[in-house]
């Protein structure tokens, strides 16, 4: 088929068979993807309708959904073929792009910065903090039984999961833009500031011995906690996590929450066994205390989800099997209303304390996050570093 118009050729031929089986690779050099217009939601519906129907080979990239971060009234759907060639059909009303609000229009952002030599980084803010960067994010696919990962080799001829990803786009906005400052309570949430007295937080001991007391404090000055509980931390390096001597972590890449509704307390019962009863009468979370160990940081910042744009049903409980336990955790699933964010540039002296599980069901309880590629991040960044701690947050005479 060759179509000729007043501007544009386009031509579609099979191809010769003796090439017919390379897959067609969107990174490499060249076409990322076609774009369609659509004049309406409805021919955006009835095409994935028809692909899902009639045409073998497809792959459903996503189903119709808003895309409104790129323009308002955005809807689109992306398709691959069997030779691996996206295809997107959308509908944009009205000046789309170069509308007012657009990414395009008066005020927009420009383009987003990975493509051309730079883009419109500048505009977007992404290395300024007054911005937002756009990003790729790995989301939790819905399915029938309950999701598992195995945390040690699993039994012969058992998958390491079965669960299968579901990748995103986002945009990370900027929290320190937020008026007023976000809050553990409403966001579940929030920037605070700490100096250590620990000059190597790689040192378990003197983290155990000092900077779990230092962090202790800082909880309960931030939330008014009449005790705080420090009972865990992990240390993130990716050009040091192959050392498997060293206990340090890759950052990641998977959008989740480190506890749910029924594993919250039961780690008050696993860790405080005798006194846990009479503490769980009373409001207590789980909140983790999230600080880079050098700055800034540019390569895999932490993104979070505004708790207050996460519904009930985007949390999956997932199984982390253990060799003597099985733990819980809420892997995330797609929902456009999520409102990401991040702290650019974070410095060493400054520490995101999460809440991960609230006990209070009248503010955020939860609030997934996710390592995530920035696309701004200098080629020659070096690895993110940074210490998490993971706190018991008891309100006694509440």
């Amino acid at each position: 088929m060759y179509c000729i118009g007043g501007r544009t050729g386009l031509l579609v031929r099979g191809a010769p068979p003796d090439k017919r089986d390379r897959a067609f690779d969107q990174d490499r050099p060249g076409l990322h993807h076609v774009c369609f217009r659509a004049r309406n939601h409805d021919d955006v519906d009835a095409i994935h309708q028809y692909v899902v129907a009639e045409l073998e080979g497809w792959t459903v990239v996503h189903p119709p959904e808003d895309g409104s971060q790129f323009a308002p009234g955005y809807y689109s759907v992306l398709l691959e073929d069997p030779d691996g060639i996206r295809v997107e059909i959308n509908h944009v009303p009205g000046q789309g792009h170069f509308g007012s609000g657009g990414r395009l229009g008066p005020g927009g952002r420009g383009p987003a910065s990975r493509y051309g030599d730079g883009g419109s980084a500048a505009t977007m803010g992404g290395r300024e903090g007054s911005g937002m960067v756009e990003t790729t994010l790995n989301y939790l696919a819905r399915m029938d039984e309950k999701p598992a990962y195995y945390l040690y080799p699993p039994p012969e001829g058992t998958p390491w999961r079965n669960t299968k990803g579901d990748r995103k786009t986002a945009v990370m906005h900027d929290a320190r833009a937020l008026e007023p400052a976000a809050s553990l309570d409403r966001e579940g949430f929030a920037l605070v500031h700490l100096e250590t007295a620990v000059e190597d937080l790689y040192d378990p001991e003197i983290v155990r011995d000092v900077y779990f007391k230092e962090v202790e404090k800082l909880v309960a000055n931030a939330t008014g906690a009449t005790r705080v509980h420090v009972f865990d931390h992990n240390v993130r390096n990716a050009d040091r996590a192959g050392d498997r001597d060293s206990g340090v972590q890759n950052p990641v890449l998977f959008a989740h929450n480190d506890y749910t509704a029924s594993s919250g307390p039961q780690r008050v019962r696993d860790l405080l066994p005798g006194e846990a009863e009479a503490l769980l009468q009373h409001r207590f979370a789980v909140i983790n205390v999230w600080k880079p160990i050098s700055g800034p940081v540019q390569v895999n910042p932490l993104g979070f989800c505004d708790a207050q744009s996460m519904g009930a049903d985007d949390l999956i409980t997932t199984d982390l099997r253990y060799r003597d336990r099985t733990g819980e955790v809420y892997s995330l699933a797609f929902n456009p209303e999520h409102r990401w964010f991040y702290y650019p540039q974070m410095r060493a002296d400054e520490v995101l304390l999460l809440k991960c599980f609230d006990s209070d069901d009248r503010v955020a309880r939860f609030t997934a996050h996710s390592s995530f590629d920035d696309p701004t991040s200098p080629a020659d960044a070096p690895a993110r570093e940074s210490i998490e701690v993971r706190t018991l947050t008891f309100w006694e005479d509440a």
